[in-house]
Formats: C-alpha cells, sequence, structure tokens
C-alpha cells in the first residue's frame, strides 16, 4: 500500500513595497513663470529633452533652472516645447482652483 503525502501551505501574502511617487505635473504659460522663480519645473525641449530643476531666473527671452546636481541650465523661450510646475506648487494651484466656487451652506 502506498502512502501518498500531500504538502499544503497557505499562500504568503507579503504586503507591497511603496509605490514610487511622481509628483504632479500642470502644465502652465511662459509668462506664468514670472511669479514662480524658486519653484521647481519641469521643461520638455523641442530637442526632445526634458529637464528638471528649480527655476532661478525668469526673463521673456530665457529661462535659468538648477539642475539636482547643482549646475545651472540657461534655456532660451523658442526652444521650450512645454513648461509643467512640479510637485506641492502644481497641487496647491489646483486644490485652489477646484474651491473657487464653493460655499458652506
Amino acid at each position: 500500500m502506498a502512502v501518498i503525502a500531500l504538502s499544503v501551505f497557505a499562500p504568503v501574502l507579503h504586503a507591497a513595497p511603496p509605490a514610487k511617487t511622481t509628483p504632479a505635473l500642470q502644465a502652465v504659460e511662459y509668462t506664468a513663470l514670472e511669479d514662480r522663480v524658486g519653484e521647481r519645473v519641469v521643461i520638455e525641449t523641442t530637442f526632445n529633452t526634458t529637464r528638471s530643476g528649480i527655476l532661478r531666473k525668469y526673463t521673456s527671452v530665457v529661462l535659468t533652472i538648477e539642475l539636482d546636481g547643482g549646475v545651472e541650465l540657461t534655456v532660451p523661450r523658442e526652444g521650450i516645447r512645454r513648461i509643467s510646475l512640479a510637485g506641492a506648487a502644481a497641487s496647491l494651484e489646483t486644490s485652489a482652483a477646484g474651491d473657487a466656487g464653493a460655499q458652506k451652506n
């Protein structure tokens, strides 16, 4: 007579590692950056590159950002395809816009 042993194990559940969060991005017009010096921006260029950093200088013809490594990069206005605010600055503006007409009863 053969003995068959069955081994039954309950599946082990592991918590998923925390998801990496990416900063919320909000597209803005070039001229809106005049009051955003010191905030984090993401610039998509006409050369199909993306650069992100802290906006250090705004003029009507160029933006200067400080990249994460501390290097300053100047981007001419005509070389910019799209500009977005990143992180808390973008989410604050989004939530403020959503509350514009709200009233308490």
